[in-house]
């Protein structure tokens, strides 16, 4: 309230020294009172963010849960449970290819 009747003075008439000086230091004193604001709330955003997570956590975890959902971890054929990697890639694709090769055999057919 001080530094907005003073702000309102020196509009109207010049200020003296002191009450430029004092205008400074209120100034000043808004000033440590943003900083120490600012710190506390970047502490609570922190502590939200640290206890939390931030906003694309949620999406994360959503997407992560549908990629687990979807990824083939082993395969069942006549030769038993495939689960190494390269085994499934292979299984896979020779599969594919089969049956590519059946539906290209039927259409000709």
């Amino acid at each position: 309230m001080e530094i907005k009747s003073t702000e309102d003075k020196a509009e109207r008439v010049q200020l003296s020294e002191a009450e430029w000086e004092r205008r400074y230091q209120l100034e000043k004193e808004i000033q440590e009172i943003f900083v120490t604001e600012e710190m506390y709330w970047q502490k609570q955003g922190g502590e939200k963010w640290i206890l939390k997570g931030d906003s694309n956590t949620s999406f994360h975890k959503c997407a992560n849960g549908r990629k687990r959902k979807s990824t083939i971890s082993s395969l069942e054929d006549e030769d038993g449970v495939t689960t190494d990697f390269e085994e499934l890639k292979n299984t896979l694709w020779s599969t594919i290819k089969s049956c590519l090769v059946e539906r290209k055999q039927q259409k000709s057919t």
